[in-house]
């Protein structure tokens, strides 16, 4: 999943939703859509690591150019070969 994030509104690249309103204060995001039925979602956030469960499994999404993104790619690639 690809997302952009500017300021508290976020747009999904691909998925069921579409977009999503942050709310950093309780670390919760609205997800929304035109097909599908408002999902609030509790987040995790730290060092370029976003961490949630949008659809019933954990997972990390990681922010472009941090270090973490780069592990997680260098990882991703030891996996491959």
């Amino acid at each position: 999943m690809s997302f952009t994030v500017k300021g508290t509104v976020g747009t999904i690249e691909k998925g069921e939703y579409d977009k999503f309103t942050i709310n950093s204060k309780n670390n919760t995001f609205e997800l929304s859509s035109d097909d599908a039925s408002a999902k609030e979602v509790t987040y995790k956030h730290s060092d370029g690591v976003f961490i949630a469960d949008i659809s019933g499994t954990e997972h990390e999404y990681y922010k472009e150019g941090t270090d973490a993104y780069k592990e997680a790619v260098k990882k991703y690639n030891e996996l491959q070969n």
